[in-house]
């Protein structure tokens, strides 16, 4: 998948997890691998309001690119990725 197509996967999954009740409002924080770096959902943005281009690219360096900040989590997730090369997508639900 191309990063387009990997942020909308990722808008379409954030959304599922909070209709099935895995994710509530703002909590919960999903992210994907993408080149070098990854794309994780925004901070304070509720499923329903998220699109594609809300999603932040991070790099593993740590510097983000978007419009908004990144889940405040994305340290979480770049520690992952960065040990767990394996590892392709993290899902951080509250239920």
């Amino acid at each position: 998948m191309n990063e387009q197509e990997l942020r909308t996967e990722l808008v379409r999954i954030t959304q599922e997890l909070n209709a099935q009740g895995l994710s509530h409002g703002t909590s919960g924080n999903q992210s994907v691998r993408c080149g070098a770096g990854f794309l994780i959902t925004p901070s304070g943005f509720g499923a329903a309001e998220l699109k594609a281009d809300d999603i932040v690219f991070v790099a593993l360096s740590g510097e983000a690119r978007g419009r908004w900040q990144p889940s405040s989590e994305w340290l979480f997730h770049r520690d992952i990725y960065a040990q767990r090369v394996e590892f392709n997508a993290i899902i951080h639900a509250h239920s």
